[in-house]
């Protein structure tokens, strides 16, 4: 063999080597795949008018199992529908858009009626304060015709509040009610049925029905009444102060507050933590102003942010 060869023969055995060492594959080796992407938020698109909802991404899962999405959390203005008692009842949901997802919201349930002239809670301010404190707002749809809301409706609020914490992240310690006319006399009455869920109730030109029961945990109540109301006398509201000050183990005295044509009776140290505010309007009739003097600021103050600043700084215990 020649000199020449030989060399050539060295050099072939250096590169193989070298290949080895160096951990170069063939040609007929296994690639190395790619590392798979974590999934993207995806945003869709409603209809006008409505606010998009967001799929939020699901954890990568490494064990090769295809991705399992969550569901989308609706934000803005819903309509849904529940089966209650063989009937299927109507609702409207605001809720607000700037929502932290893995946060448990406040739910805010209101009571309107139809028997009221006026709006002494309009609906857009209290959806604006939603997005302002951010809470959940279900607006119920009653069936009663002239006769508004009925005890009937016990079971129908029940399973709202069911929904809510299915289909939205509610706290179930935060729970509030509040009703005008007979949606008052409702949250009354939620207030003593769902005493185990309701943290807070507010009556607006309403009193307790004729046949109560003691509930089974305190609950914090607002009440606010004209003086010239016709419809609800004051004797059916001083009624519905002393049922809940005895069912909230409160002090016997209130202590009292005056500002322009209003009146507050405010009732704290009561059991759990809770308390009682009661606002009487001298000269009001049972259609409220939308706006009273607030005796604790000395200013005149929405309805609607008074209710709001009440219910929300209570909390079942």
């Amino acid at each position: 063999m020649s000199r020449y060869v030989q060399i050539g023969l060295v050099h072939l055995i250096l590169l193989i080597t070298l290949g080895g060492c160096l951990g170069v594959s063939s040609a007929n080796s296994t690639p190395t795949p790619a590392p798979t992407r974590a999934p993207t938020v995806s945003v869709s698109a409603q209809a006008t008018g409505t606010v998009p909802s967001v799929t939020r991404s699901p954890t990568l899962d490494l064990s090769g199992a295809p991705p399992q999405p969550k569901p989308a959390l609706q934000t803005g203005d819903r309509t849904g529908s529940v089966q209650v008692d063989g009937r299927l009842r109507t609702y409207r949901a605001h809720v607000p858009q700037a929502i932290n997802l893995t946060d448990a919201l406040p739910l805010l349930i209101v009571l309107r009626s139809e028997d009221i002239t006026g709006d002494v809670i309009p609906a857009s301010q209290l959806d604006q304060l939603a997005e302002q404190s951010e809470f959940i707002i279900l607006y119920p749809d009653s069936i009663g015709g002239a006769q508004g809301w009925t005890s009937a409706d016990v079971n129908f609020i029940r399973a709202l509040i069911e929904t809510a914490r299915s289909t939205w992240v509610t706290d179930p310690r935060r729970t509030h009610v509040v009703g005008v006319s007979t949606g008052a006399t409702l949250a009354h009455l939620l207030g003593i049925e769902l005493s185990d869920q309701i943290a807070s109730i507010a009556a607006i030109a309403g009193a307790l029905p004729a046949q109560t029961h003691a509930p089974t945990q305190p609950v914090s109540v607002m009440v606010i009444y004209g003086t010239a109301d016709t419809q609800i006398s004051f004797e059916r509201v001083n009624a519905s102060m002393t049922f809940w000050t005895q069912a909230n183990a409160c002090p016997e005295t209130a202590q009292r507050q005056t500002s322009g044509n209003t009146v507050l009776a405010s009732y704290t140290g009561c059991k759990n933590g809770t308390a009682i505010d009661a606002y009487a309007i001298t000269g009001a009739t049972h259609s409220i102003s939308s706006r009273l003097d607030d005796p604790r600021t000395r200013q005149s103050v929405s309805v609607s942010q008074l209710v709001v600043n009440f219910l929300l700084q209570h909390s079942k215990r």
